[in-house]
C-alpha cells in the first residue's frame, strides 16, 4: 500500500510537515481525478488521467494507488466504470493507512 522507504527519503529532503502536506494536496488532486474517471472520457484523457495518478503516486510512495491506475489504464473503455470504484476504494484504503502511519498525518 505503502511505500515506506520512498516516504522516508521524501521526508528527509523537505521534512515531515512539508510532506504532510504535499501528501494531503496529492491525495485531494488523486480523489479529484477519480470523480473525473468517473464520467466519459475520451481514450486520452482517461489515458492522461491514469497516468498522472500512476507516476504521482509511484513519485510520493502510495504503492497500491500506483498499482490500481495501472490496472485502470490497462481496461477496456466499457469497463471504466469499474477503475473509479477500483481506485476510490483504493484512495480511501490510502487516506486511511496515511493518516494511521506514524509520522504522516492525512
Amino acid at each position: 500500500m505503502l511505500d515506506i522507504e520512498r516516504l522516508s527519503e521524501l521526508a528527509g529532503e523537505v521534512g515531515e510537515e512539508d510532506l504532510d502536506m504535499v501528501l494531503n494536496l496529492f491525495l485531494d488532486e488523486a480523489e479529484e481525478v477519480i470523480e473525473r474517471i468517473s464520467k466519459r472520457m475520451e481514450d486520452e484523457d482517461f489515458a492522461k488521467a491514469t497516468h498522472f495518478l500512476r507516476s504521482g503516486a509511484l513519485n510520493i510512495g502510495f504503492s497500491g494507488l500506483a498499482s490500481a491506475a495501472g490496472a485502470a489504464d490497462d481496461l477496456p473503455p466499457d469497463r471504466r466504470g469499474e477503475a473509479a470504484a477500483s481506485l476510490t476504494a483504493v484512495l480511501l484504503e490510502t487516506r486511511r493507512v496515511v493518516g494511521s502511519t506514524v509520522g504522516f498525518a492525512a
